[in-house]
């Protein structure tokens, strides 16, 4: 297996520890969470519509349940090593030492995303619409089934026949019947972000760069930004609880150019200190032999700046013609973009994740409030804040 870093180690575990914070003190009432799960867990439960909610009410909700089924998982994975010994022909450990820089943060959502069609939307939704899967029993026996396939499929990452047995792959069949809870309770798209948000604990681990003087510099440079915003907002942040209601109102009442800018700049800023104190790897391009000029930026820059808005909208648009929900709309269009980006390690795939994604849909949602026009002139003026760290990011390894 691939040697873990201490500080991939820590960001795993910090990463872990803040989902369980967050899904204990934000979900609306945890105890009875950890109730419907239980019941969920040893039978007593049936299969029922999913609730509705907005995506703001999904999240805590699945950082809890991830933050308990992680060190499920771990304490099978022990067991599993106890009763089979250490695997030497795992291919998804020995991916973590062949890496170089990649798609990955596509290759992961998509794995994640056709797992969640076929063994939750597909076998348990579907499925359960069956009068064979009718009822408790007939539920429960689907449930089995479902995570009994999904658990199989992952013997296939051993690439030694003779370590292909069951006790190893206990970690999975366990981890899908969390995400089916998710799956029963909230639907696909948040079994989907259930599955991937634990992925992303283990995948964190995989950390290429050093940590040195200049991540300490980016993150005072961002606390500055961030402290500068909040500074200048002079409109209550409870105003863009908007966007995540189920009817959002892009145009915020009374709000300027200016209140969104700052606005974005706060939170990129804070999302950005988050990732960083993680010490999560960054996604730095391959360093040019020489800083561009400024002239280089203000003629080139803005042409890219219209091609991403396009691109931005265009993903949007494409995801409202499948979802009948703004917000999701614009969550999808999100991760459509940031499918795009390349990372030097799956850390920096999971940066992706947690930063790029919130990025991306608070961009988004600008676009949607201050036209095409007004979009462009505001992405113009983020370029020049962020040049700053645009040097520091050449100065890095």
């Amino acid at each position: 297996m691939a040697k873990i870093k201490s500080t991939g180690l820590f960001t795993a575990v910090m990463s872990w520890l803040l989902m369980g914070y967050v899904g204990w003190n934000f979900t609306a009432d945890p105890w009875a969470i950890l109730r419907d799960l239980w019941s969920f867990l040893i039978g007593t439960s049936s299969y029922a519509p999913a609730e509705t909610a907005t995506f703001l009410a999904i999240i805590p909700f699945v950082f809890l349940i991830v933050a308990l089924s992680y060190p499920i998982s771990l304490l099978f994975g022990v067991i599993s090593t106890v009763v089979c010994g250490r695997s030497v022909s795992n291919m998804v450990a020995d991916e973590y030492q062949q890496v170089t820089e990649g798609p990955f943060f596509r290759s992961f959502f998509i794995v994640v995303f056709l797992e969640e069609v076929v063994f939750r939307w597909f076998l348990i939704g579907c499925g359960s619409k069956l009068s064979l899967f009718s009822g408790t029993t007939g539920f429960y026996v689907l449930l089995i089934l479902a995570n009994t396939l999904f658990a199989y499929v992952h013997l296939r990452n051993f690439s030694d026949p003779d370590e292909r047995q069951w006790p190893r792959v206990l970690p999975q069949f366990f981890g899908g019947l969390f995400h089916s809870f998710v799956f029963v309770k909230y639907g696909f798209l948040a079994s989907v972000f259930s599955h991937f948000a634990k992925n992303s604990i283990s995948f964190s681990m995989h950390k290429l760069q050093n940590t040195n003087i200049i991540d300490l510099i980016r993150v005072v440079v961002y606390a500055v930004y961030a402290l500068a915003a909040w500074h200048f907002m002079n409109k209550p942040v409870s105003d863009a609880l908007q966007w995540f209601s189920m009817e959002p109102k892009f145009a915020l009442a009374g709000w300027t150019m200016r209140d969104y800018l700052v606005f974005d700049v706060f939170f990129t800023s804070c999302f950005a200190i988050l990732a960083d104190l993680l010490l999560f790897d960054k996604n730095l391009s391959k360093q040019p032999d020489e800083f561009p000029s400024l002239t280089w930026y203000f003629t080139t820059v803005p042409i890219i700046i219209c091609i991403m808005l396009g691109m931005q909208y265009g993903a949007y648009w494409i995801a409202s013609l499948f979802v009948n929900d703004f917000v999701l709309s614009v969550l999808i269009a999100a991760t459509m973009m940031s499918m795009l980006s390349k990372n030097p390690s799956l850390s920096a795939a999971q940066r992706t994740f947690w930063v790029g994604i919130p990025g991306s849909f608070l961009t988004i949602c600008s676009i949607q409030a201050l036209g095409f026009k007004g979009a462009f002139l505001f992405m113009m003026i983020a370029v020049v804040i962020s040049i700053p760290q645009l040097i520091l990011d050449y100065m890095d390894d």
